[in-house]
């Protein structure tokens, strides 16, 4: 690391998680907001605790936590008024859980389990704050203020060829990738902040 300030970019690639411990981290959508904002570009932790309209001392058991499973790896140090100011950034732009915790023989499989389990019970709950916000807001505001912007949920079934379904998780995983592109800026404070899942499985 160094004092000098570099050129920010953007965190890139797939970070495969191979162990539970970590995955549960990524179940909690408090610690994918924070780690959301880190892959934007290098940031101290007050910053990102100023882009969530948090305090920073809210963030700091979250980010070690982050820090010591490897999510996110120190960018550079830099002197400011007689401290010295840590930047972070995201070890990648996506992540992504290894198959093998799902396979058979894993003697932790129940508790893999578990861990989607959470993960999807958290997300059912903020899906459905989602939806309470949006209903009073049109209650307040009147439908034309969401045209277009509200939750929404699909279900979908596909019959296709082999080359067919890697195309079309490709062109998923694709779309993922431009979703993670979109930098948030930090002096931009009208941009609207979304979240969305993406789930693709075989059923048979």
């Amino acid at each position: 690391m160094n004092n000098k300030a570099e050129p920010t970019q953007p965190a890139t690639g797939t970070k495969i998680i191979d162990n539970l411990a970590t995955a549960k981290l990524l179940a909690d959508p408090f610690k994918l907001k924070i780690l959301q904002h880190f892959a934007d570009q290098p940031r101290t932790t007050k910053q990102v605790a100023e882009l969530m309209d948090e305090k920073p001392t809210k963030l700091y058991r979250h980010v070690d936590s982050l820090l010591e499973h490897g999510l996110l790896i120190p960018i550079r140090e830099q002197q400011k008024r007689g401290t010295v100011e840590r930047y972070l950034q995201a070890v990648a732009a996506r992540f992504e859980m290894d198959h093998r915790l799902f396979a058979p023989d894993n003697d932790d499989l129940a508790e893999a389990h578990a861990t989607v389990r959470d993960f999807l019970r958290k997300t059912e709950d903020e899906f459905i704050e989602a939806i309470d916000r949006c209903a009073a807001g049109v209650a307040e505001n009147g439908r034309d203020q969401f045209t277009d912007l509200e939750p929404v949920a699909l279900g979908v079934g596909v019959k296709a060829s082999r080359e067919q379904l890697i195309d079309l998780r490709k062109r998923l995983l694709d779309w993922v990738d431009s979703c993670n592109d979109m930098a948030v800026s930090e002096d931009d404070k009208d941009l609207l902040d979304y979240r969305g899942m993406v789930i693709f499985y075989p059923i048979d």
